[in-house]
């Protein structure tokens, strides 16, 4: 069986609960596994990954939508997708992710894959900085705030298999 690989969606959508209009916003290439979070006033969405050519991409661009416009904000250093987006101290911070440069060789590494990167980055309203580390790294999770405490449900620690619980 061959899987077929199809674009990417080019728009981010966002449905604002209680209003009367679904929100569509171009912004970027297509993407998939990108982080979002919002502060009090704004919604911030980085990096992820796009297909080209049938081949992930790994992405840096970073999006913010304050007072209903989008602007491109710096890029982060590294790609991250897959990984968590969060707030602390009113500023977006970004916890775990893929930066791709193992993904071409995750069939050969398997279970000797060293994990996904531990790095947390926070926007200082300038630029993307370190922030700490987180002890190890899950992706393609959720993460929620559960009494002043971010909560991560399980997840990836490296390529297939899912973290016990």
């Amino acid at each position: 069986m061959t899987e077929k690989i199809t674009p990417m969606c080019s728009r981010f959508l966002y449905l604002a609960l209680f209003a009367a209009n679904l929100s569509f916003a171009q912004i970027g290439g297509g993407r998939f596994f990108a982080q979002a979070t919002a502060t009090t006033d704004a919604l911030y969405l980085a990096g992820g990954a796009d297909l080209k050519d049938g081949q992930r991409v790994f992405l840096r661009d970073a999006y913010r939508l304050q007072n209903g416009a989008w602007s491109r904000l710096p890029d982060l250093p590294v790609p991250v997708q897959a990984g968590f987006g969060a707030t602390r101290d009113n500023a977006p911070i970004l916890l775990s992710g893929s930066d791709g440069t193992l993904a071409q060789f995750e069939a050969e590494v398997a279970a000797d894959h060293p994990g996904f990167s531990t790095l947390i980055w926070k926007f200082d309203g300038s630029r993307w900085l370190p922030a700490g580390r987180l002890p190890y790294a899950p992706v393609t999770a959720t993460l929620i705030e559960w009494q002043g405490a971010l909560v991560i449900p399980g997840g990836e620690d490296r390529p297939a298999p899912p973290v016990s619980l």
